[in-house]
């Protein structure tokens, strides 16, 4: 079984569910945006090392050298950390086969062959011994313990892609496997930092402990490196909607605010206005008293002073133009 081409089935599987779940939502994940990008890559080994993480130049860098894909991704694979791991000239293949077999064993007594994702290449046979084939160890593993978070849709499972065969790493467990992570619907950029830290570890381990089988503990391990990363992910896109919903709510303040103080006349505004609306500060406190004599002579005299009043009053109102200022606050500033 092609090991290589066993995801692509899947995501172009998952990606039509989430189509179809999205429906007119254009806010699409950012891992489907990705995977339209992918497919208008004329190579498809540039497609192939995009899914798994790596950039288009770092892809465009080995293309012409490299006689596949998978042999394409080894390169990379090794030029990740800039040095490539030493094994001891003594080590024999044929020791190294035999701890790959009881490895594929284990591995396939730990991952069911028909869960979803899993595939492993060696073919029915070879434990027992009953096919001539030589041994192969490429499977396919899922990360079990990784959740995706609702904000990345419907995703394809998040898969190991483990390489030892054609020569990638012969003499793995004595030199670290090529490893490849794909789906999951986390972006490219965090695939090639989980890919990073996933070479890391493996080369610690096949340091410290070398001969001894590494598969499934890289797969614990890249479990939880992912955890940390979506967390913090989530940690940074809270911040970021509650530095926005603060933002909407000052200019939302700000605008009310604005409104509230083009209904209300300034105070300080009508004062000058009113100040500005006589000749003189005695002209003006002179029709403030009128108006107070004018208010005393209605409650206290006859009708026929009253009107005299009201005349005399009028009369003086005539000297001048109108304010726009209440007599009332007229005479508020009179005795204040």
């Amino acid at each position: 079984p092609d090991v290589t081409s066993h995801w692509e089935n899947h995501h172009h599987h998952y990606q039509k569910q989430q189509s179809e779940s999205n429906n007119s939502d254009n806010n699409e994940p950012v891992w489907m945006s990705e995977a339209d990008s992918r497919r208008e890559e004329p190579s498809e080994t540039i497609r192939f090392l995009r899914a798994r993480g790596y950039t288009r130049e770092e892809a465009a860098s080995v293309l012409d050298q490299s006689a596949s894909k998978v042999d394409a991704l080894g390169r990379l694979w090794r030029s990740t950390l800039g040095e490539e791991f030493t094994i001891s000239n003594e080590t024999e293949l044929g020791d190294a086969s035999e701890l790959q077999k009881e490895e594929t064993e284990v591995l396939k007594a730990i991952f069911v062959q028909d869960e979803d994702g899993v595939q492993f290449a060696a073919v029915e046979g070879e434990e027992d011994g009953s096919s001539d084939d030589p041994h192969k160890f490429d499977a396919v593993l899922p990360i079990t313990s990784y959740e995706p978070p609702d904000r990345y849709g419907l995703p394809p499972p998040l898969l190991l892609e483990v390489y030892v065969d054609e020569g990638l790493a012969p003499k793995y467990p004595y030199e670290p496997p090529v490893l490849a992570l794909v789906g999951g619907g986390l972006p490219e950029r965090w695939l090639k930092e989980m890919t990073v830290r996933l070479r890391k570890e493996a080369v610690k381990r096949c340091q410290a402990e070398s001969g001894e089988p590494q598969i499934f503990n890289l797969v614990n391990f890249i479990g939880e490196e992912i955890e940390h990363v979506i967390q913090a992910e989530t940690e940074v896109l809270e911040q970021e909607r509650k530095a926005k919903l603060a933002e909407a709510k000052a200019a939302a303040e700000a605008k009310r605010k604005e409104a509230m103080d083009s209904q209300q006349p300034s105070a300080n505004a009508s004062s000058q206005n009113a100040s500005a609306s006589y000749k003189t500060e005695a002209e003006r406190r002179a029709y403030a008293m009128s108006i107070v004599a004018s208010a005393g002579a209605g409650a206290c005299a006859s009708s026929a002073n009253n009107k005299s009043s009201a005349n005399n009053a009028s009369k003086v109102a005539k000297q001048y133009y109108q304010t726009g200022v209440t007599d009332k606050s007229l005479v508020d500033d009179l005795f204040s």
